[in-house]
Formats: structure tokens, C-alpha cells, sequence
């Protein structure tokens, strides 16, 4: 059993990235790069979804890599701040955008793994 802290540190860290996935989406629109801000905005509906999901099951029974979940989600946050800077400075983005994708993808399958089986 997760301790209840622990639960609610991973659920912050959860909510954290899909704040950043937002703004990245957010700033995709602002650089004009709409198709990629909406395959963006998709991927951070399906985090946001498995969030929700997570809050809603209480988190009660978490997979035994739970122990590790937060770290892995703190470097996917790592990786997508450092993403967002590079938009900022408007750099050739196309592959961060679609490792952003990836990364979003990625917390929504841990996000996924909190779930009871």
C-alpha cells in the first residue's frame, strides 16, 4: 500500500506536468503551429483523463513501481521544461515537439499504472 503522502506527491507531480503540457500547447498556438498544438492538446486530454481517473479509483491499490513513479515523472517534467524554453526561443522545434508528445504519452501510461487492474 503507497502511503497517502506519497499518493498525493505523485498526484501533484502529475497535475505539474499536465500544467506544463498546456503551456506548451499554449505557446505552440502563439508560434502558429496549430497542427502540432492540437497534437498536443490531444495527448494532454488523455493525461488529464488518466488523472481524473486516478482521483476517482481514491488511488487505493498502486502497481509495486510505485516507488519509482515519482522520479520518473520528475524527469519527464525536466524534459518537458527544458522543451518549453527551446519554444520560447522559437528553435527549430519540430523533433522536441513530437518528444514533448512523447513524454506526455508517457505520464499518461504511469498516470494509467495507478489504477487498480
Amino acid at each position: 500500500m503507497v502511503e497517502d503522502d506519497l499518493k498525493i506527491d505523485i498526484l501533484d507531480d502529475l497535475c505539474e506536468s499536465l500544467k506544463r503540457a498546456n503551456a506548451i500547447e499554449v505557446k505552440l498556438t502563439l508560434l502558429h503551429k496549430q497542427i502540432e498544438a492540437d497534437k498536443f492538446a490531444k495527448a494532454a486530454k488523455k493525461l488529464s483523463r488518466r488523472i481524473d481517473d486516478a482521483m476517482g479509483e481514491l488511488i487505493d491499490e498502486w502497481a509495486e513501481q510505485s516507488s519509482t513513479i515519482l522520479e520518473d515523472i520528475g524527469k519527464l517534467n525536466t524534459k518537458l521544461k527544458a522543451i518549453r524554453k527551446k519554444l520560447e526561443k522559437d528553435v527549430d522545434n519540430t523533433e522536441q515537439i513530437i518528444d514533448a508528445i512523447a513524454h506526455i504519452d508517457n505520464l499518461a501510461i504511469i498516470a494509467k499504472q495507478l489504477l487498480k487492474p
